[in-house]
């Protein structure tokens, strides 16, 4: 064992690149490589090195690291996986458990040639073991090392450099493109905001204004409440008095003829009774003499029949009037009883 090892793994990478122009043939060649040098830390045993603390740790990662190289090792060295031509294999090789692994995924198995040193030593037999195993089973892997060789002809450079113009050319105008639609959809945005709150304020102010409207309304209506209950009661007082006033107009009182009281003649049976004999032969002369002592005047019945004509004339006249208060009313706060209902449906 090596006291003086950092107990770690380490990788060290060198890319080269290689580029001819040939003047003959107008071509330009490139070639890359790639060298790893890998240094492994070897695996241990807990037991044997009495190790704790960090240093333990670092040793359970190093043999979890060396046990998933050794995994990937039999993987690639398998028989059966070299005899499938053409046929893709069963086994999938396990490169992404570790880290290690899967940095040295071409060196391994890619387009490469890979040699291994295998560091032993008689003292310890077991890791001794361990690494001529894993040295047994790299030395099976098969690999098909090419060269990384691009050839490329100056007019198709120039066509490649050309058509990469335009590409940048074209992704340039998309970015522009881009950036101005979404310049305008942020001041469309910016203009849509606007006009909400726009909207918003007048709909306030809309609804602010409908509030004092309906308040003003609703102590109006109130204030005209009082004033209703009077109309009606003299709408009622009205109507009751133009029934008796059509009542008297069709069916007048007639007066009976007045008479002295002290007459001889003057009877209760006569008062009382209508169509006697007596009251029959009552001459026509008596009847229709004007100077007549009979208490009915046609003239005071012409003037009474005409005083309540114009009566019934200034009280349809205010009916009328008071129907248009009523609809002006009705229309402006939504009453649903008209003056039907009101004089009793008449």
């Amino acid at each position: 064992m090596n006291d003086t090892s950092s107990r770690s793994h380490a990788v060290f990478t060198i890319r080269l690149k290689q580029i001819t122009h040939s003047l003959l043939s107008d071509e330009t060649i490139e070639r890359t490589a790639r060298m790893r040098l890998v240094d492994l830390a070897g695996s241990e045993r807990a037991k044997s090195t009495e190790a704790t603390g960090a240093r333990l740790k670092e040793g359970a990662q190093i043999n979890k690291s060396l046990t998933t190289l050794g995994r990937v090792i039999a993987a690639l060295a398998d028989p059966r996986r070299h005899g499938a031509k053409g046929r893709r294999p069963r086994e999938v090789v396990p490169y992404r458990d570790s880290v290690l692994t899967w940095l040295l995924k071409d060196s391994l198995g890619g387009n490469s040639k890979t040699a291994m040193v295998a560091c032993i030593a008689p003292a310890d037999y077991d890791e001794t073991l361990s690494t001529l195993r894993y040295a047994d089973q790299a030395k099976r892997i098969r690999t098909r090392a090419l060269v990384n060789q691009d050839c490329m002809s100056a007019a198709q450079r120039d066509a490649q450099i050309a058509e990469m113009s335009e590409q940048i050319r074209s992704l340039q105008v998309c970015v522009n493109a881009a950036s101005q639609r979404k310049r305008e959809e942020a001041t469309e945005l910016d203009e849509y905001q606007r006009q909400v709150a726009l909207m918003q304020r007048l709909m306030e102010e809309n609804r602010h204004t409908s509030a004092a409207k309906i308040k003003a309304l609703t102590c109006e209506v109130e204030e005209l409440r009082p004033l209703n209950v009077a109309l009606r009661a003299e709408i009622d007082s009205l109507r009751r008095h133009l029934q008796l006033a059509l009542g008297e107009l069709k069916n007048p009182i007639v007066l009976p003829p007045p008479r002295e009281l002290g007459t001889p003649d003057f009877d209760k049976e006569e008062w009382l009774g209508e169509g006697d004999g007596e009251e029959k032969a009552v001459s026509d002369d008596e009847a229709s003499d004007g100077d007549s002592d009979s208490g009915y005047d046609e003239g005071d019945h012409d003037e009474l029949a005409q005083e309540l004509h114009n009566e019934a004339e200034a009280f349809l006249q205010d009916l009328a009037m008071f129907r248009k208060k009523v609809g002006s009313d009705n229309d402006r706060f939504g009453l649903r009883e008209t003056l039907a209902e009101l004089i009793g449906g008449h």
